[in-house]
């Protein structure tokens, strides 16, 4: 299959085709795990299909002989030693300089593409029980873009009374056992913060991606033997200092196997000396990580600050809204600017904000301020009740 092949897949193009988040989500969720799952296919094929590893054999030993060899030093590590330095004696340590990685570089790649997953089916799961889906609003809104110009203006009145919908009437009703009257239930009716939890379970999420990142490296460098975390550094600093790149000790290509044969009573020891193609590979995919984790996971961390501050600081989502209104010269005086704080805290409150703040990341600012015109409109010709006046709705 080709490249283009790929890229064109019918399952990547569904997984692209989300518009419930934005782009440092699908940064994690979606081009992260495309490259792992790449390189895993990359890796895999070398290792079960073509030669992984090739040993120079002593030519004493028969054909079949040599497939046992290759088995052996494959499943059971080799170790480096450069080829200046003697050999160690004691077999202690060469078990030291072992390296046990390159046999489950692709389970540990697919592992850690599903890591990278788990954040955002989390996030679909938790944001679906909310009885509203916001990937299938914004996606009816991006859809609006490319239809006919006549009907874009109904369209986006329709999504608007939908949104006014669900955040107008999405309470809790609590029934109460009778006071006295045992045939009679008791309602209570009041504001049930609703409107704040797929906001919160993003945010959720959004914590998830970054300490998913941040642990995946560490994790790595644990599983490469500690030296993982200043790799691509120690690159940088050799070309800073023009030095050459040289052979990797890491990733090394020539190595020696451990080969220890029972003839009757006697055991025999060998070394034997090996080359691993399969690390010209693995140099080059755990040198993109580095960098791609980095990138990913300082871009994962600005967006979770960028969230938290439009969560936690009222203004912030006040001016966001606010800018809008004014850019479609809705506010007409005082009056109605005093009225947008309550637009914003009591109507859309922080899960009205959040799907306002989806189709601009995701519609652009055009169909933004035609659904905040409409939802403005809404609102001003029926005010929403106060969270006071709902704790006070009482039927016995």
């Amino acid at each position: 299959m080709s490249i283009n092949g790929i890229l064109s897949y019918a399952v990547f193009s569904r997984l692209s085709s989300s518009n419930d988040d934005g782009w440092t989500d699908r940064l994690n969720h979606l081009y992260t795990v495309f490259i792992l799952v790449i390189f895993t296919i990359i890796v895999g094929s070398k290792q079960f299909v073509g030669d992984a590893i090739q040993c120079l054999v002593p030519p004493e030993y028969k054909p079949t002989y040599n497939a046992y060899v290759l088995a052996h030093c494959w499943m059971n590590n080799t170790y480096y030693v450069d080829m200046e330095e003697e050999i160690p004696k004691e077999i202690e340590k060469r078990g030291a300089k072992e390296l046990a990685y390159y046999q489950w570089v692709p389970i540990i790649l697919l592992f850690m593409a599903f890591l990278f997953k788990i954040p955002y089916v989390l996030w679909r799961i938790m944001s679906n029980a909310t009885g509203f889906n916001v990937s299938t609003y914004v996606t009816l809104a991006v859809n609006s873009q490319y239809g006919p110009c006549e009907k874009h203006d109904e369209r986006m009145k329709q999504m608007a009374e939908h949104l006014d919908k669900w955040l107008e009437f999405y309470k809790k009703v609590l029934t109460l056992p009778p006071r006295c009257d045992p045939e009679k239930q008791r309602y209570i009716a009041w504001d049930g913060g609703k409107r704040w939890y797929i906001i919160i379970i993003y945010f959720i999420a959004k914590i998830l991606y970054s300490v998913n990142v941040v642990c995946q490296f560490f994790m790595l460098d644990e599983f490469l033997g500690g030296w993982f975390s200043l790799y691509g550094s120690s690159l940088i600093k050799k070309l800073l200092t023009n030095r050459a790149w040289g052979i990797s000790t890491r990733f090394p290509l020539q190595t020696l196997c451990e080969l220890v044969i029972r003839n009757m009573n006697n055991v025999l020891r060998f070394t034997i000396q090996c080359v691993l193609p399969i690390n010209l590979f693995n140099e080059k995919i755990f040198l993109f990580l580095w960098f791609w984790l980095v990138f990913v996971s300082v871009m994962s961390i600005l967006s979770l600050l960028r969230w938290f501050r439009l969560m936690t600081v009222v203004s912030k989502r006040i001016s966001f809204v606010e800018d809008y209104l004014r850019l479609l010269n809705a506010l007409c005086g005082e009056q109605d600017k005093s009225h947008v704080k309550k637009f914003v805290t009591d109507y859309l409150q922080g899960d009205g904000v959040f799907i306002l703040k989806m189709l601009e990341n995701n519609c652009g600012p055009v169909v933004t301020s035609d659904i905040v015109r409409h939802l403005w409109y809404l609102y001003r010709i029926r005010p929403m009740p106060s969270s006071a006046e709902y704790a006070t709705q009482t039927q016995f």
